[in-house]
């Protein structure tokens, strides 16, 4: 619990999507039901909105409350893996266990505290399936209702979130090789019989949606056969090492960027738990209950290592599960080296005060006095992140994207409608023909034209994103495009040069700047808005001598007209380059900014205000933002800001000729 007060940092920012759920039963639901589903495949993420309700009520529509359910998950799982242990394997190991969940590598804590409704509830679901597992398979006075809880269990679970199909195929397989004739036996047939019960929300689910949620299963198994002998064993290694050092690394931070790294803490974990297997398998007599906990961990990488699916650059989130295992084989391994003689023992103590210190450091980490309170101030939910989710569920089918928005978006006002509509523009299209961009031209023109923009500017990204000659696209533009739609196309297109573009900087600009000559003055406006994020993007970590050279160089380009959307387009950048919640506007780009006239100060304070709600959605860190712009200019950044929410997507500033912004 102290962590949600003292650690909000935003690690995984979809987890406010599941807050919309909640806040629209209290309010009265627009879509239906399974629409709010965060995807095809994750049945948890609806069940987990239904779990916010009360919290919701109780502390308010906040990231507090919405996190709420996700800490009972742990709680639950934590307990389940106690008695688990202490049934199965006595007090001590129990209690080492116990003590090593508490004090755990801090990857697990801060990944625990999100909602996501999938791999961190996989943890418990999990728990309960090893503990009736192991009931049914050791002891003899074992109930029918054991099998069938078991099965209840892992097919819930595996709709909450597929990753307990695989536990679901550990448990058999280790249900088989306890108990050969498994498969003539009344529990097996209670089992099989159980878990359609438990998976039926998935089944009415899919059979509503055309069965999109196998979509993923065929998606993630499609290696070759020739190539399975080439890859699987190196992504087998790969995630053995690299990835489960990475969960055990003890260096995350409040705030700080979340890329492990290997350090001597780490490893000496890491060491400590393979030391463990190896010493459980050596001394395991005829314990045969141990060998579990080495064949779990070996089939969940094992089916990861010939999967396609994502595993994350520096860490599995599909490993969550794993972390129990690696708690009980220490607390198993320390517990038997105590046993053997009397300096074992205080060496198996020192040990465990070692792995516990580690732990405990890495959760102090955690905890900043700066983030204290946030999550309490913070609204839980998001209709950015729903726009987003319903056009991923339906991606590539316009027809039911349009209709699902504007379903939802008539029944919406203000900033919730406008946020809505953005997350609906921002998924990445395939235009590689310009036949292709005029049938996204015509779908976008089924959406309420306040919010076209949007749209229009993430196919002009994506458009541009496919590579070709920028020259020949902007033509293509001005010369066959509606004149209306041309400046926010532009911009789009314009937005893909410096992630996608193959070009040197100072070339980019030079062709930009070559080819606003022979343009409309609007579009002529839109380059040179869009230069200014460009040329100030590609200087962002330029020294400051670096960055007002650069600037006074592009100024000579500009007449003073065009000039007022060069700065409002550095004021864009500067907005995405705000760092939220206990960080603020980077002081680096606000020393360039004291190097430019005052007059044109304003207009990057108006873009930044203008660009604002395209990328934070919270009201609290708005007001956050405006605190933190110098006095003399924050009636320009609020009247940004306001103009964007009173506009929609567009840009009313085409058209302006007045300094700063339009007044």
């Amino acid at each position: 619990m102290l962590h949600l007060l003292f650690c909000y940092s935003e690690f995984y920012p979809e987890d406010i999507l599941l807050g919309t759920f909640p806040k629209e039963l209290l309010e009265g639901l627009k879509l239906s039901f399974f629409d709010y589903a965060a995807t095809h495949y994750h049945g948890g993420t609806l069940v987990y909105g239904l779990l916010t309700v009360p919290f919701f009520v109780l502390f308010g529509k906040t990231v507090f409350a919405l996190r709420l359910p996700t800490v009972l998950f742990q709680y639950g799982a934590f307990i389940t893996w106690y008695c688990f242990m202490k049934r199965f394997f006595g007090k001590r190991p129990a209690l080492y266990a116990a003590l090593l969940y508490l004090f755990c590598p801090p990857w697990l804590t801060l990944f625990g505290m999100f909602a996501n409704g999938s791999h961190t509830e996989s943890l418990f679901f999990t728990a309960l399936g090893v503990y009736f597992l192991y009931r049914l398979i050791y002891e003899k006075d074992h109930y029918p209702r054991h099998a069938v809880l078991l099965g209840l269990i892992c097919g819930f679970g595996s709709y909450f979130t597929y990753g307990i199909l695989v536990s679901t195929f550990s448990f058999l397989l280790f249900w088989f090789y306890e108990d050969r004739r498994l498969f003539r036996k009344k529990e097996f047939f209670l089992f099989v019989l159980s878990f359609p019960v438990g998976f039926s929300p998935w089944l009415v689910y899919n059979f509503l949606y055309q069965f999109h949620g196998i979509d993923v299963v065929k998606q993630g198994f499609v290696y070759p056969y020739g190539q399975l002998l080439s890859i699987v064993p190196f992504r087998f290694l790969k995630l053995a090492t690299f990835k489960v050092l990475a969960m055990l690394s003890f260096n995350y931070r409040s705030g700080a960027s979340y890329h492990p790294s290997i350090t001597l803490l780490n490893l000496f974990y890491y060491v400590a738990l393979l030391s463990a297997y190896f010493f459980l398998y050596r001394t395991r007599r005829n314990d045969r209950k141990v060998l579990f906990l080495f064949l779990f961990p070996l089939v969940y990488v094992g089916v990861a290592s010939v999967s396609q699916i994502g595993i994350g650059t520096y860490y599995c989130p599909y490993f969550v599960p794993l972390f129990p295992f690696f708690f009980a084989t220490l607390a198993l391994g320390l517990s038997r080296l105590g046993t053997l003689s009397r300096n074992l023992k205080r060496l198996s103590i020192g040990l465990l005060v070692v792995l516990l210190a580690m732990g405990l450091k890495g959760e102090l980490n955690l905890l900043s006095l700066k983030e204290f309170g946030l999550a309490l101030k913070y609204r839980g939910y998001s209709y950015h992140q729903l726009g987003w989710a319903i056009v991923s569920r339906y991606f590539g089918h316009l027809e039911e994207i349009s209709t699902v928005a504007k379903r939802e978006g008539s029944a919406l006002e203000g900033s919730e409608r406008f946020f809505l509509y953005y997350g609906l523009s921002t998924f990445f299209y395939r235009i590689e023909k310009p036949e292709e961009l005029e049938r996204y031209l015509e779908w976008i023109k089924e959406f309420d034209i306040p919010f076209q923009p949007f749209f229009l500017e993430e196919v002009g990204y994506s458009w541009g994103a496919t590579g070709g000659l920028l020259s020949e696209k902007i033509d293509y533009v001005e010369n066959f495009v509606d004149r209306n739609d041309q400046p926010y196309l532009l911009e789009g297109l314009l937005s893909s040069l410096y992630p996608h573009s193959r070009m040197k900087p100072d070339r980019m600009l030079a062709t930009v700047l070559k080819k606003m000559q022979g343009l409309s003055l609007q579009n002529r406006k839109v380059l040179a808005f869009s230069l200014g994020r460009l040329s100030w993007r590609e200087a962002i970590d330029a020294s400051l001598i670096e960055k007002l050279k650069r600037h006074r160089r592009l100024e000579s380009h500009f007449s003073r007209e065009l000039l007022l959307f060069y700065y409002q387009g550095v004021g864009g950048l500067l907005a995405e380059n705000y760092v939220p919640f206990s960080g603020g506007w980077p002081p680096s780009f606000l020393r360039a900014l004291r190097g430019i006239d005052p007059e044109w100060q304003e207009a990057v304070w108006w873009g930044a205000g203008f660009e604002a709600p395209l990328q934070y959605e919270d009201l609290y860190e708005f007001g956050k933002m405006a605190a933190g712009v110098p006095l003399n200019f924050r009636e320009r950044f609020q009247k940004g800001l306001s103009d964007r929410f009173t506009s929609g997507g567009r840009n009313p500033w085409f058209k302006s000729e007045a300094r700063g912004a339009p007044r």
